[in-house]
């Protein structure tokens, strides 16, 4: 073990991939003062934002030694990380028509109207691309596993996902959207689940209004009605 004043320096390298060698992507050297050595200084290494900036990372620190103390370094490998992709998440939200009123889940649309979806992508990068497929199944597939009737794909930039066109009309039944973001190279894809945004789709319910009517004359009574 070291003396207790131990003094000099220790230097901190993070080495991208499996061996401590080359140059280090990140390297800082602190002060020792009686045997205790700082942590590395805020903010530290920030890996790119690239793709190169993702795998694997070792840290190594070097005592520098002193006077009285030999210099010393931590194995390679005993301290690992791995950078990788971000996880973003996807949410959706369905409208009659292009852009009109919002469906709520399980909500319900006419047999003569339209639909569109629309998603938001949480947790990604700011620049994000790639596609975002949506798919719409039914009607009554209640498990996404038949051939979709509606299959839009539009292009992500930037985060912001395009709504689709407006698909529709519908047969009476139950129809479900599913969004697959494609994910990057800096960001994984995404999937919403079947069944999380569901619609369904049924006839119109007028009611019918009826107007008692009375003949000129008083001699009969008819009935008239709008709907």
């Amino acid at each position: 073990g070291q003396t207790i004043n131990a003094t000099g320096t220790a230097t901190y390298r993070l080495y991208k991939g499996s061996a401590c060698t080359g140059t280090p992507v990140y390297e800082v050297t602190v002060p020792v003062t009686n045997g205790v050595i700082p942590d590395s200084p805020a903010p530290g290494f920030t890996p790119p934002s690239t793709p190169a900036g993702q795998g694997l990372y070792n840290w190594q620190v070097t005592y520098n030694g002193d006077a009285l103390n030999e210099a010393d370094a931590s194995t390679c490998g005993a301290e690992s990380l791995i950078v990788g992709k971000y996880h973003p998440t996807i949410s959706t939200q369905m409208r009659v028509g292009a852009n009109g009123t919002v469906i709520p889940q399980n909500g319900s649309i006419f047999i003569d109207q339209t639909t569109s979806d629309g998603a938001t992508l949480s947790g990604a990068t700011a620049t994000a691309s790639g596609t975002v497929n949506f798919k719409l199944y039914g009607p009554n597939d209640n498990s996404c596993s038949c051939t979709p009737i509606a299959n839009e794909t539009v292009n992500v930039t930037n985060g912001n996902v395009p709504r689709t066109p407006a698909v529709g009309p519908f047969a009476i039944g139950t129809y479900n959207w599913v969004a697959v973001y494609s994910g990057d190279s800096l960001n994984e894809s995404a999937t919403s689940p079947c069944g999380a945004e569901t619609f369904n789709v049924g006839k119109r319910q007028p009611t019918v209004v009826t107007t008692p009517k009375k003949a000129s004359d008083n001699s009969a009574i008819a009935d008239g009605g709008t709907v």
